[in-house]
């Protein structure tokens, strides 16, 4: 069933139509959806996105929550069992790699994240130590087992000195952050309960800032930069790091069992 088909079976979106197809990933489809003068935004998941059992209902849950506050996009339909998500059309423009870095869009991100962590917990708690078993023995080989095991003695680490739990975006890559009237975050899939340092790290990692950049968002978040977040910043980071290894990982074992 192709998405316009999908589309279709939706009673309240019978009457609209796809516009294009939208730049997706390797565990979901998105097209721009046209309802009379509305745009929205439908996710169909994808094959990689049920094997690696995204929980679509605590997701949408989520999303309804920091639609209220501005941060997210409204969620207009959702359906677990299908792996369809449609929501509304956030009309704006992704940072680049080049606007990430800049000190003040820093600054302002770094209060969208605030504001975030600052919403009273609600959603499943980030099992990080879960994903990366998850991941590694997905993968089954032995480098991944060692990736995985390295991962772990970072999260454990980590985990003994974690100052609070809150809701956390945990993807925050350009590609998810929309300058719209203010900035709006986009895929939520990933988002839990966990350390708010995981999506500063996110940031700072995915993005190879520097040192000062680093130091800046620390300043923009905390105030100041004290040696025992800088410490905890750069530990996430290198996590970080290795569960994206392993990820991507994953995935390319997944879609490689289902070419077979």
């Amino acid at each position: 069933m192709n998405a316009d088909e999908r589309l279709r079976e939706i009673e309240a979106f019978a009457d609209a139509r796809i516009v294009t197809e939208l730049a997706g990933g390797p565990t979901s489809d998105s097209y721009l959806v046209e309802r009379g003068t509305d745009y929205f935004v439908l996710r169909v998941d994808t094959d990689v996105a049920r094997a690696l059992a995204f929980d679509r209902a605590a997701e949408a849950r989520i999303l309804k929550r920091v639609a209220k506050q501005g941060l997210g996009p409204r969620p207009e339909h959702v359906d677990v069992e299908r792996g369809l998500l449609i929501t509304c059309y956030v009309e704006g423009r992704a940072w680049t790699q080049t606007e990430v870095h800049d000190p003040e869009r820093i600054r302002r991100l770094a209060g969208v994240l605030k504001q975030l962590h600052a919403l009273e917990p609600a959603g499943p708690m980030l099992d990080l130590r879960g994903a990366i078993g998850g991941y590694a023995q997905c993968i089954g080989t032995a480098n991944a087992r060692d990736l995985a095991a390295d991962a772990l003695r970072m999260l454990t680490e980590l985990d003994e000195a974690a100052p609070k739990r809150c809701l956390c975006h945990n993807d925050l890559v350009c590609a998810n952050i929309i300058e719209a009237k203010g900035l709006v975050l986009i895929d939520w899939e990933y988002a839990a309960i966990g350390d708010p340092m995981f999506d500063l790290a996110i940031v700072a990692g995915h993005h190879n800032f520097t040192d000062d950049e680093a130091d800046g968002l620390l300043t923009a978040y905390f105030g100041a930069v004290q040696p025992e977040t800088a410490r905890r910043l750069a530990v996430y980071r290198a996590l970080y790091e290795r569960l994206v290894l392993l990820w991507s990982a994953a995935v390319r074992a997944v879609c490689s069992r289902g070419e077979q």
